[in-house]
């Protein structure tokens, strides 16, 4: 699985003399680097499997309607799906 970094997107539009919106949108993929040996063999799909994609993107208004106020208003969205943990817990002996 190749490692895919999308360069985030971006847009900004005002929408009047006081008031306009941005958004933006980034994907990535972090193929695994952690092979499972343990239970099949490599041959059969267990390798790389701690691997992680993430999609999301970012909302943001800005109301100015005077030079002494200003109202941002912002949004979140971020999904991450991921086949293991990136690490690995060793029993002490």
């Amino acid at each position: 699985m190749p490692r895919r970094d999308t360069p985030a997107r971006f847009c900004y539009v005002p929408l009047s003399e006081t008031f306009a919106v941005r958004a933006s949108a980034f994907t990535r993929l972090d193929p695994g680097y952690i092979d499972n040996v343990e239970s099949v063999s490599v041959d059969q799909g267990n390798a790389g499997v701690n691997w992680e994609d993430s999609d999301g993107g970012r909302l943001s208004a800005l109301w100015r309607p005077s030079e002494s106020f200003s109202l941002r208003l912002s949004a979140l969205l971020q999904d991450s799906k991921s086949m293991v943990t990136s690490y690995v817990y060793v029993q002490p002996v």
